[in-house]
Formats: C-alpha cells, structure tokens, sequence
C-alpha cells in the first residue's frame, strides 16, 4: 500500500477517535447529570466537580480515544521513517501464491553486428610523416573543408610546415614530388572501401594570385606483414593526377576483402615557387569501411 494513502487512513481515523469521544458525551446525559448532583452534594458545585463526574462516566471512552491517538501518531511517526521502496507491497507479493507460469514469447533477434568502420575514428597502424596527417579537423581547430562544406568525418594530409619551409628555402625554381601515407590494419575483417576526396579550401590564400603549381594523387595499396611493399605492387586503387579544378571526386567501391593491411599515400609534383603557395592540402571525405558478411 503506498506510504501516501497509509498516512490517509491514520490521519482519519485520529479524527474520527475525537469525534467520538465528544459525541459520547451525550449518549448518557443521565447518567452524567445523575453524578453530577451525587457529588454537587457531597463537595458542593465547582468546576472539579464538572472535571470528576465527566471522568467517572466516561473514563473507559477517554482512555481508548488517547490510545488510539497515540498508536495514530507513532504509526504516523513509522511511515515518516521508513525508507522508500514500499515494503508492505513486497510483502503481499512475497505472500502471494506462486503465478501460474505462461510460455516465454520468442526471443527477440540479437542485434545486428555493425558492418561499417568510418577510417577516420580508427587508430592507424603507421604513418610517414606524422605531421602530415589530421584527423576530422586541422590544426588549431579549423574545419577540413571542400568547396565551403565542413566534412566531421575526414582525413586531412598536407606537406608538413617544416619541409615546405625547407623546399622555398633550398630548392626554389625547381620540380619536386613528395608523399605521405598512413597504414591501417584490416585483419581481412572488410569487403570494401569507399571515400571522396578532393582540395581542402586552406591551399587557396585569399593574398594568392593564383593557386601551387601543383598535382596531387591517391594510391591505395594492400599491404603483408610477410613481405616489404615498393610503391607499385598491390595497387588497389589509384587516382588520376588532379590539379586545382576541385571539384570533389569519388573512389567507387575499392576491394580490400584480401587485405591485410591496406596503405593511403598521398603523392604531390609541385614547381617550388617563392611568391606562391607550395602544394595542396588534400582531404580524404567519409571513408567507411564495409566489413565482410557471415
């Protein structure tokens, strides 16, 4: 029974209990009178006289009126203390007769194994040069951004600070090319691989009268830990070279089913040019994997 209701029921029951002590005042008005006069006679009319004849009449009905406040107001005082969690109904159903036992509805299906891996939120296996590589945002908390629109999930490569600081310095006026790649462990769990990829907005200077002179291509290789991987075996996939028109681009589905490690490089042919901006940062878009069916 809730605490609430329990508190109810007390509470009008003390006030019934008075209620009938003083309408029992007048069931016996008789006798009551009748006392009275006995003892107006032998001690004369007083207030202790009233006080007297009341308690001899009705000593019985005042005495259960009081016991019955008194266990209304520590049964109050239990209901106050008592912890929550209702008791008196864990008892009832303790007490209760043992429930006729129906049949188990069917099961429900266990829940689908998540069959996507977003490439960005895995931890890669190996990358060359660490500085070249962010992950779902640059430095300093800018967006990777293509063509105005900020992409979460993403992977973002560029020529570290230092070798292009390096390149202006030391090798200006000339051709070079330049990677960066980033190794990720499959375990032969995945199917395949999609991305987009494109030109993070950052390798455009608003103080730039043109943009680098610049390509840039992607390779995906399938990588063994048997044997060393030359940067033309194992293609899996492969880019054209792109220039500046950046337009995002999509892989399609890349097989990786029989790969155990799969490599992203990121290759860059620049013209090493001072008054220009050096090569393009590249943004690789949504790169999920899809993992292998049972």
């Amino acid at each position: 029974m809730d605490k609430t209701l329990l508190t109810i029921i007390t509470a009008i029951i003390s006030v019934a209990s008075f209620i009938i002590t003083f309408i029992n005042h007048f069931d016996k008005p008789d006798l009551y009178n009748r006392v009275k006069r006995e003892l107006m006679e032998k001690h004369g009319k007083s207030f202790r006289t009233n006080i007297t004849a009341f308690f001899l009449v009705y000593t019985g009905k005042f005495i259960s009126a009081v016991v019955a406040i008194i266990s209304a107001i520590a049964f109050v005082l239990i209901l106050f203390f008592m912890p929550s969690g209702n008791r008196l109904d864990a008892a009832v159903l303790t007490a209760s007769p043992t429930p006729t036992i129906t049949p188990s509805a069917k099961p429900s299906p266990a829940p689908t194994k998540i069959n996507q891996a977003r490439l960005d939120e895995l931890t890669p296996l190996d990358m060359e040069p660490d500085a070249a590589f962010c992950f779902q945002q640059w430095a300093y908390l800018l967006p990777i951004k293509v063509n105005d629109v900020e992409y979460e999930h993403s992977i973002g490569i560029r020529i570290p600070t230092a070798v292009s600081e390096d390149y202006k310095k030391h090798h200006d006026s000339n051709r070079e090319v330049y990677k960066a790649y980033v190794e990720y462990s499959l375990a032969y769990q995945y199917e395949k691989l999609s991305f987009n990829y494109g030109i993070d907005d950052s390798s455009f200077r608003e103080d730039a009268l043109c943009p680098p002179q610049c390509h840039f291509w992607i390779v995906v290789q399938s990588c063994s830990s048997e044997e060393e991987l030359a940067d033309d075996e194992n293609i899996i996939f492969q880019t054209d070279s792109l220039n500046y028109r950046r337009s995002l681009h999509n892989s399609g589905d890349i097989d990786v089913s029989g790969a155990e490690t799969i490599r992203i490089t990121v290759y860059w042919e620049f013209d090493v040019i001072q008054s220009k901006p050096l090569a393009f940062n590249v943004a690789i878009i949504n790169p999920i994997l899809y993992a292998k069916k049972n």
